[in-house]
């Protein structure tokens, strides 16, 4: 009946009669001492100490490990949502890659190996049965885990545009030289030094390039004195016509021929010139997203808006561990010279820079912090699965009183739970029912003959052991009857 209305069910059994049920239920747990050997066939779990408080612990681990999970795709996913739009828009735009080949490799090690390592080994925790069960069709990525991700995402994109686009408009030292100006200051060098001409060629072709128009200066203006094609009346439009006259063939124009050498060099060098300004604030832009990455792993501790981010954290070494690794790490790309900048491409960046950097790393905890607060405090309250619920004696779980009604609204086996109701073989006390809540939602397992021992719906993950969720346990005892 339990499975017809999609519930989850785990049953425990010892006996041989217990079999049929043992196997037809998700999860059939069976005693590994007292147990039967058709009991143990039939079973998925075998209980080798036939302490039914092993039931709890699987559930306490099935839970860390599905939950662990979660907390590194949350913080994967923002990695690669921002890197991805990060690199794409800055090659369209711009023409600068804002991450390179190796750059991107070390954040790939940063999101892979070492966040797994980080966040994939935190222990199990009793809190983590305090958590409302996860349904049969549960998703990985829940709608509160989606919300972290866009709004750190968007968090750390609006850094990383404002860096690559706007400081080098604001602030002096990281100026880009435009390109007329870089014409202006580079062709004579460019024509005598790197294409050969003479220096009386190098300055009429430079003329040519930057006061006529071809491509920069005022070629309309009747006071371009400054160009050497000025004669005192208007200048060709054509390129070709106004350098090499009027009458002139493709064959027998040198000059025009030497103006679009120059300028394909002109080309090419201001290409490796805006490449090499941009590396400096390119070096700030990679640094910056890689301290909101450590502050982000920080935040990835916690993935149902729970206020507790860095409770424990010290008792976690590996977690500790990976975050020092990687700040050191970091350091050493950045500061040490050949490996910054032969190898990752960047520039070293002085104590200010530094501190910006890590600034702008550290607002992704104070937004973390306020998208929890606005989460839990605006627009009603939602229940999502994953999150804590409180449990008391005679208080409610999922909403349904405990005492005086059958438990999660339905009775056990045709009857009701309650208080000192009867099963077929065995009396359920009131404590058997109360005293120990382990979880909260749906039904609760009540196991006849383990007085004082009552366990929710509980969890385990994606795996075999997530049946033990949903589902009341019910079972007997020395060749009593399982069911649920």
């Amino acid at each position: 009946l339990l499975k017809q209305q999609g519930e989850v069910v785990a049953v425990t059994g010892d006996g041989t009669n217990d079999a049929p049920a043992l196997k037809e239920s998700d999860v059939g747990l069976a005693m590994g001492i007292a147990g039967t050997e058709v009991a143990k066939e039939a079973a998925d779990i075998i209980i080798l100490d036939d302490n039914f408080s092993s039931i709890v612990k699987s559930v306490l681990w099935g839970r860390a490990v599905f939950t662990n999970i979660r907390k590194f795709l949350m913080f994967q996913l923002t990695v690669n949502f921002v890197a991805l739009v990060i690199s794409f828009f800055g090659a369209v735009i711009g023409g600068q890659e804002p991450l390179n080949v190796l750059q991107l490799l070390w954040v790939n090690l940063i999101m892979d190996t070492m966040g797994a390592l980080a966040l994939a080994t935190e222990d199990p925790t009793p809190d983590l049965l305090l958590m409302k069960p996860y349904g049969r069709n549960e998703n990985l990525i829940t709608v509160t885990m989606w919300k972290h991700i866009l709004v750190q995402g968007c968090y750390q994109l609006f850094i990383l545009f404002f860096i690559l686009y706007a400081i080098p408009n604001i602030i002096p030292r990281y100026n880009l030289t435009d390109k007329p100006t870089y014409y202006l200051d580079n062709c004579y060098d460019v024509s005598v030094n790197t294409v050969g001409y003479s220096a009386s060629n190098s300055t009429y072709v430079c003329g040519i390039i930057n006061y006529c128009g071809f491509p920069y200066g005022d070629r309309f203006s009747q006071s371009s004195s400054s160009c050497p094609l000025y004669n005192g009346s208007f200048i060709n439009p054509n390129e070709f016509y106004a350098i090499c006259g009027a009458n002139a063939t493709g064959n027998d124009c040198d000059f025009y021929a030497m103006v679009r050498e120059v300028i394909k060099k002109l080309k090419s060098a201001y290409t490796d010139n805006r490449s090499d300004e941009y590396v400096r604030p390119l070096s700030l832009l990679f640094n910056a997203f890689i301290w909101c990455q450590i502050i982000n792993e920080i935040n990835a501790r916690r993935i149902a808006d729970e206020y507790t981010v860095y409770e424990n954290m010290h008792r976690n070494h590996i977690f500790i561990g990976v975050i020092l690794v990687t700040v050191a790490l970091q350091a050493v790309i950045i500061n040490v010279p050949g490996l910054n900048s032969k190898i990752f491409k960047v520039q070293k960046l002085d104590y200010k820079e530094w501190l910006a950097s890590i600034a702008l790393g550290m607002g992704s905890a104070p937004l973390s912090f306020l998208t929890r607060y606005l989460s839990r405090n605006l627009g009603g309250v939602v229940c999502l699965r994953g999150t804590r619920v409180q449990v008391h004696s005679n208080r409610t779980v999922s909403g349904r009183t405990m005492s005086g009604r059958s438990l999660s609204g339905r009775s056990l086996s045709g009857r009701s739970a309650a208080s000192s109701e009867k099963l077929p073989g065995k009396n359920v006390s009131p404590s058997g029912s109360i005293n120990r809540q382990i979880s909260g939602g749906g039904g609760v397992a009540v196991a006849p003959g383990y007085p004082g021992m009552s366990v929710s719906n509980a969890v385990l993950g994606p795996a075999n052991l997530n049946s033990i969720s949903n589902a009341p346990l019910l079972g007997g005892k020395g060749g009593g009857k399982g069911s649920s």
